[in-house]
Order: C-alpha cells, then structure tokens, then sequence
C-alpha cells in the first residue's frame, strides 16, 4: 500500500476515534463530576488491538451552589466512594440522597461508602459536615469515605462522572474536606470542544480527499494498463 494512501486512511481513524470522545464530552457537558475524556495519543489501529481506554482529563470543574444538605464538592484531591456489583467506584460528584430503605446513595443509584462500613439513617432530616461526617440532627452516624490515589491517572472511566482503578492503581482514605450545599460540575468546555471538532472534520475531509485523490489515479492507471 502507498504510503501516502495508508497515512490517509490512518489518520482518517484517528480522527474518527477524535470525533467519538469529542462527542462524549459533549454529551456530558452537564454532568456533574464528569471528567474530560482524552483520545488516546497512540494510532486508531494500535489503540483498538490493545483495547486503550480513554484517559482523562483530571482538572477539577468549577462549583455550583445548591444549598441542598446532601450536596458536597471536594475541596482539593479525592473521590467519593461507591459500592457496587463490580467493586468500588469513584466520583467528584457528590450528589447524594436517603433511599427508602435508610441508605445513602449516589445519584448514580449506588449505595454511598462510609469511613466504617454502609451509611444508613432513620430520620429525614440528614445533612453533611465539611469534615464528610453524616448526621441526622446532632447526632453522627457515619463519615464518608474519600479516597485520594498515588496516581489518578489509572483511573479508568466507567461511566457518566464514575471511574474505576486500574491493574496496580493503589488508593488510600484521607480526611474529607468538602463544601456542603456545591455540586462540582462537569470540565468540559463546550465552545473548546466545538472548536477542536471542527478542526478534526476539516483534517478528516482533508484526509479524505487525499485518499479519493490516490483511488482515481490508480484507477486511471488501471484502464490505460487494460487498454
């Protein structure tokens, strides 16, 4: 194959895979939590035969305040943790709500993880502390756990605003420090996204034409041969 054809083709993929994650992002632009998803560096054909998942862009979103008391943003590094059928998973967004049978969950429908185990309450009037402790009243009935990693960036995406650790990626709790009544939202930038796009469909077509360019010329080439 032409080197000039297989690099059209190439870079045709890549910017195929470009267009899928700039997509995504889009489609995420109003969930909270939600953390930028970064098109692997590595060719389309690479990255699709070791199956790469999509890093992140880790920078924190800007705060939205809601004055809800189940509400909290966190200050600094770290990730809420949820428990779920497939092992613990994490997130910025700390929209939280008491499920009918008295259990904290996530807005994501999982069960919220406490510093010691489930966070169950009894009453209705449950809020947060800047310190993650849950309370009902003045009394505390748990703490919620915050989870800060070595190395974020194994974090693989699972989901809305979810991640999960990869192979290796160690996590440990740390004291929470949150701001109650915020929700962080989402970092992407739409008008970024847009734009990045639009430069992506224009080196597609580019690419493109390139390749349509080669495919008549060796057609051409081809009927003089059987002439």
């Amino acid at each position: 194959m032409s080197d000039a054809l297989h690099l059209a083709i190439s870079a045709m993929q890549s910017d195929t895979r470009r267009l899928e994650t700039i997509s995504h992002n889009l489609a995420n632009v109003s969930t909270p939590g939600y953390r930028r998803a970064l098109a692997p560096a590595a060719p389309f054909a690479a990255a699709l035969a070791a199956a790469a998942p999509l890093a992140s862009d880790l920078r924190p979103g800007a705060l939205r305040q809601t004055s809800s008391a189940l509400d909290a943003a966190i200050a600094g590094d770290g990730y809420f943790e949820l428990e779920t059928p497939d092992g613990p998973a994490y997130t910025r967004a700390g929209s939280f709500q008491v499920a009918a049978s008295g259990e904290l969950m996530h807005e994501s429908g999982w069960p919220v993880a406490g510093v010691g185990g489930p966070l169950r309450l009894y009453g209705a009037s449950a809020t947060l502390g800047s310190d993650g402790s849950v309370r009902e009243g003045a009394r505390v009935v748990g703490q919620l756990k915050v989870v800060r990693f070595d190395d974020a960036r194994g974090l693989q995406r699972g989901g809305g605003s979810l991640l999960r650790p990869g192979a290796g990626v160690a996590g440990s709790a740390v004291p929470a420090a949150l701001r109650v009544g915020y929700l962080e939202l989402s970092n992407v930038d739409a008008g970024r996204e847009a734009l990045t796009m639009l430069e992506t469909v224009r080196r597609f077509e580019a690419a493109q034409k390139l390749y349509q360019g080669y495919d008549e010329a060796m057609r051409g080439a081809l009927q003089l041969i059987g002439q």
